[in-house]
């Protein structure tokens, strides 16, 4: 496999060679997942990884095209929309089965939409679904009855969904991880052990052979999958190594076939004379940001959320911190994102030491005096860390505010 150091372009929101002996050998790629995926289970995925893992396993509705980014027919054939607006159905492919020989049905999509729904599952994401009719009122719990939730197969390659409100955007939603169909009789038989390698019945074009946890995960090209042909990577070997310098110390050794580059190396990698070369940089539809908790005092109060976003120099912790290229961000949805804003329409918050300081004043903490003590977590990581500590000083530097700094594991 060539080689190739990845550096994946973030909007800033606060915002795979071969030796001739081994060309019979299965294609494999000896990646770094950066951690262990906490589930592989579609419904409870919050996380990169994990969704990263999910993406392999378990096919949608609906895909996006990855040169347009245009929604793209996956699980679906065709789907069709009311002239209201309010109830689309999708037409199903027939010729996909689960590992276990089963085929997926409409069926299997409308378990997977009402367990994620269903509060007993604990979906941190089910929220996504609540332009479903009836989703928010089950999840809440104000209904119990599951069958209140506006998801039906019409028979078993028909699936249909009503809706609250009119959606153009729904055939994005429908291709979410939230609502990937599901086989119920390996839940059931299995329930939270359902996902482990000797238990999990998936879809997709790899298949799940091997999870250590917090050391590997093994990934094989699904043979039965209808597009078997067009998987070039017939094994993907992943490694859960959570310190970048370590994993870049293992792609420099040839044991990994791709790495992210640790900020500390950006700019030996950009002058190295091979390094450079396999060097590629190339955007990704995410944004890195941090959440307030708006529960409590101080950040309850708007303006000092304000303040604090509009003290954060984006693009100085692009051009001296992170030096990958990054956009910053005033907006939460990212260019390529369907609702993006160009921060030159003014519609966001930007940089601005002297509106942050005076929103912080108006809040009623002129200089930070008075401000209750503010945490700031960060998952373990050494570029999380050196994020949180050069905007732990800009908050120092602009608004007179000590943060204190947390080290929190991921997962």
């Amino acid at each position: 496999m060539k080689k190739t150091i990845l550096i994946l372009i973030l909007s800033l929101s606060l915002i795979m060679g071969f030796s001739l002996a081994a060309l019979t050998a299965p294609v494999t790629l000896y990646w770094n997942l950066g951690a262990s995926p906490p589930t592989l289970d579609p419904a409870l995925g919050t996380d990169t990884t994990s969704i990263l893992v999910i993406e392999q396993l378990f096919l949608g509705l609906t895909d996006f095209d990855d040169e347009t980014m245009a929604v793209v027919p996956e699980l679906a054939t065709s789907w069709e929309v009311s002239e209201d607006g309010l109830v689309w159905a999708f037409h199903m492919r027939k010729d996909v089965k689960w590992t276990d020989g089963n085929p997926v049905t409409a069926h299997d999509i409308e378990y997977g939409v009402k367990r994620t729904c269903d509060p007993a599952t604990a979906s941190n994401y089910a929220y996504v679904l609540y332009i479903i009719k009836g989703a928010k009122e089950v999840n809440t719990g104000e209904i119990t009855d599951l069958n209140h939730i506006g998801v039906k197969a019409i028979d078993d390659y028909t699936i249909q969904f009503a809706l609250n409100h009119p959606a153009g955007y729904f055939p994005a939603i429908a291709g979410m991880w939230v609502t990937r169909p599901v086989p119920q009789w390996t839940i059931e038989k299995y329930g939270e052990k359902w996902t482990e390698p000797e238990n999990i019945v998936t879809n997709g074009p790899y298949l799940l052979t091997k999870w250590a946890h917090e050391d590997e995960i093994i990934l094989e090209k699904n043979p039965d999958y209808p597009e078997a042909d067009k998987v070039q990577i017939e094994r993907v070997h992943c490694a859960m190594v959570v310190e970048a310098s370590t994993a870049m110390a293992m792609y420099e050794d040839g044991v990994l076939d791709s790495t992210n580059v640790p900020l500390d190396d950006i700019d030996r990698v950009k002058t190295d004379p091979v390094l450079s070369k396999e060097l590629f940089i190339a955007p990704d539809l995410c944004t890195y940001y941090y959440g307030f908790n708006n529960t409590k005092p101080p950040m309850d109060n708007p303006l000092v959320r304000k303040a604090f976003s509009a003290a954060i120099d984006r693009q100085s912790l692009i051009d001296y911190v992170l030096k990958g290229e990054q956009i910053p961000a005033t907006t939460f949805a990212c260019p390529g994102i369907f609702g993006h804003v160009l921060p030159s329409e003014g519609i966001g918050i930007g940089f601005d030491p002297d509106a942050a300081r005076k929103y912080l004043a108006d809040a009623g903490y002129p200089e930070g005096k008075g401000l209750p003590e503010v945490t700031l977590m960060f998952n373990t990581s050494e570029g999380h860390r050196k994020i949180a500590q050069a905007i732990q000083a800009m908050w120092k530097e602009n608004l007179g505010v000590e943060v204190n700094l947390t080290n929190q594991e991921w997962g």
